[in-house]
């Protein structure tokens, strides 16, 4: 009697062994499966920043562009001021001014844009790995 009881222990050792076996298997694939789901995440996070980043880069481009025509204007302003009279600098300092103008409302639309960007952490991502680390550490009383 004691031989089968032997018998019945290895069996049930090779069972506990297969369920621990498909236990590790079943964590594997769980935590193979939430890793990419939280890349995905991130992706998306990272995708709308892009947009902020890029309107914000034009804004700039923009800013730079009205800049260098305010400057080309100002320097045409000194030009005509020192070739003729009124009516000439008068026009191209106005001009030079409302260029100068538009740059500067352009570039303040740029760094707002640009300040959505930052920080370029993925915030929901890096929240939902935290609190599944602690879900785990919870549950396995760590």
């Amino acid at each position: 009697m004691a031989e089968h009881f032997d018998v019945r222990s290895m069996e049930d050792e090779r069972h506990r062994e297969r369920n621990t076996s498909q236990l590790v298997h079943d964590a594997f694939e769980q935590t193979r499966h939430l890793i990419r789901g939280e890349i995905q995440l991130a992706m998306r996070e990272f995708s709308g920043k892009r947009r902020h980043a890029t309107m914000g880069g034009g804004m700039f481009g923009g800013a730079a562009v009205f800049a260098l025509y305010g400057g080309g204007a100002l320097v045409l302003c000194v030009v005509l001021a020192l070739a003729l009279v009124w009516p000439g600098w008068l026009a191209a300092l106005v001009t030079g001014v409302a260029l100068l103008a538009v740059a500067g409302v352009l570039s303040l639309v740029g760094r707002r844009e640009f300040r959505k960007v930052t920080p370029v952490v993925p915030e929901q991502t890096v929240a939902n790995m935290r609190e599944t680390v602690d879900t785990i550490k919870a549950r396995t009383g760590r």
